[in-house]
């Protein structure tokens, strides 16, 4: 069996493809690019991750890493000639995220990973004139569903923080979040809208660390 080290790099990629497509029908030129892979796989004795019943539930098996994008979002971004990805939290839900009467996914600037995205969103919102409004952004998933939510800046407590409102509340319904789910937020530009990638860790997942 060859050893993980020796496993060529469009082998691993072809795992997160076929994850990637278990709820969606491949195009041409994935199906040939498939097919090349499972012939190396088998020159090679791997086993290629079969279809699973993934489809049937919101939790989608690739879920990239907190460097590299989860090829589905990959793939969305240059079909929708997006820019500027970028990897902005992880958190763990809590009750105050998921209240209906809350509405809210609370992002606090300590938590959030890209500076740069909170000094474009501040520039954006002051440019705009958006300070009581807000801005309108697209929330997607690993099935490519969308919901418009607004993305706001609240000062609590003499320190600001970034929520997803409006549409928030159905976000959590239709994927079945619950408390303590972990979760990754990606951002990025299309046409000039602001988009965000929420994508479901895996149960075994705690802030991107294996539980022991």
């Amino acid at each position: 069996m060859t050893s993980k080290e020796e496993v060529p790099e469009d082998v691993l990629e072809c795992a997160n493809l076929l994850m990637a497509l278990n709820c969606s029908k491949p195009t041409a030129e994935e199906c040939k690019k498939i097919q090349l892979w499972k012939n190396i796989a088998n020159a090679m004795e791997l086993t290629i991750i079969p279809k699973t019943e993934d489809c049937k539930v919101s939790r989608c098996l690739d879920v990239g890493t907190k460097s590299k994008m989860p090829y589905w979002l990959d793939k969305f971004i240059r079909d929708n000639i997006g820019v500027g990805p970028k990897m902005i939290i992880e958190k763990s839900l809590t009750a105050t995220d998921l209240n209906p009467n809350n509405g809210r996914l609370s992002m606090p600037p300590s938590q959030i990973v890209d500076e740069d995205f909170v000094t474009e969103v501040e520039k954006t919102i002051k440019e705009k004139g958006l300070s009581g409004k807000g801005l309108d952004a697209t929330i997607i998933d690993c099935k490519l569903r969308r919901w418009e939510v607004n993305l706001r800046i609240w000062d609590m407590s003499g320190r600001p923080i970034y929520n997803l409102l409006t549409g928030w509340n159905q976000v959590v319904k239709d994927i079945n979040l619950q408390e303590k789910d972990n979760i990754r937020l990606w951002s990025f530009h299309s046409n000039g809208k602001l988009y965000f990638a929420l994508i479901l860790l895996p149960p075994s997942t705690d802030s991107g660390k294996p539980k022991p």
